[in-house]
């Protein structure tokens, strides 16, 4: 099968005093990438991932880290031949 490319997009936002806390995000459980939150506590941060696979379903999970909570939107197809079919979860679609 041929790997397309695609952008997945998902709102984050956290309330926190100090540094800015972490989290992971994961693409079917394997790790995608370690960051902290980039905004201040009262604003949102956009996510953004850049994804080349082949085409199928695949589920986005988000691990919190140190000891913080956080309000995930959902997931929106930004390029690329996708789909958002739940709130954490996307199809790539094939090309023919």
């Amino acid at each position: 099968m041929t790997k397309q490319f695609v952008r997945i997009g998902f709102d984050v936002s956290t309330q926190y005093e100090g540094f800015p806390p972490r989290y992971r995000v994961f693409v079917n459980g394997e790790l995608f990438s370690e960051r902290p939150y980039y905004a201040l506590p009262h604003e949102h941060y956009h996510e953004m991932l850049q994804i080349s696979a082949e085409s199928g379903e695949y589920t986005v999970q988000f691990e919190p880290l140190d000891g913080a909570e956080f309000e995930v939107g959902p997931v929106k197809v930004l390029f690329g031949p996708a789909a958002a079919t739940e709130k954490n979860k996307f199809r790539i679609l094939s090309q023919r």
